[in-house]
């Protein structure tokens, strides 16, 4: 007589963890692509390059949420070594960072009114809607 089994049933944690911890780092490619050439590169890319010179306000802009998404990568990769205290204690210090980006990136767009780097055909004022709507 022949007998059935089953697959034993896979580690839900186990999966959810690699799940996070993929996630996080494809934000961090999506972010490496996106800005890339005009923040992170811009000093190795050739001419014509975009936003040759970046004011002290998008360059504070772009550091702090470059730390949210090294906290975001680091917060999954604790839970993956399974340690949660230090990943409770980051996580306190995470929110203070999350707090600190939705004022600057509210002045971030404001700020760009300045600059006045908005596409062809617009002028600073409408697309100022872009940043400030989301």
């Amino acid at each position: 007589m022949a007998t059935i089994t089953a697959p034993p049933p896979a580690d839900r944690k186990a999966t959810e963890r690699k799940f996070y911890t993929r996630m996080a780092l494809f934000l961090v490619l999506l972010v490496i692509l996106g800005f890339g050439p005009s923040f992170y590169l811009r000093g190795y890319m050739p001419s014509p390059r975009p936003n040759p010179t970046l004011p002290p306000s998008v360059l504070l802009h772009g550091g702090i949420f470059t730390l949210w998404m090294l906290a975001i990568v680091t917060q999954t990769q604790l839970i993956s070594a399974r340690k949660h205290a230090v990943h409770m204690k980051l996580g306190m210090a995470t929110v203070l960072l999350a707090i600190l980006m939705i004022p600057i990136m509210y002045l971030a767009g404001v700020w760009q009114g300045q600059r006045a780097n908005q596409p062809p055909l617009t002028d600073p004022l409408a697309w100022a809607i872009v940043p400030l709507a989301v």
